[in-house]
């Protein structure tokens, strides 16, 4: 699921969205999993966070 949501960002990004690159770690995977759970790093993302309902 995570390496699909990657592909459609990058999708995105490549005709012109403006969306953050996820970034790789040292395994060469753009996420890492701890204790059963998925987590991305993705670069600097200009602008504000919104609120979480």
């Amino acid at each position: 699921m995570v390496e699909r949501e990657h592909a459609l960002m990058d999708h995105a990004r490549e005709r012109g969205v403006v969306c953050p690159k996820a970034l790789v770690a040292r395994s060469g995977e753009r996420f890492i999993e701890e204790a059963g759970r998925l987590y991305s790093l993705f670069e600097h993302a200009p602008g504000h966070q919104g609120v979480q309902a």
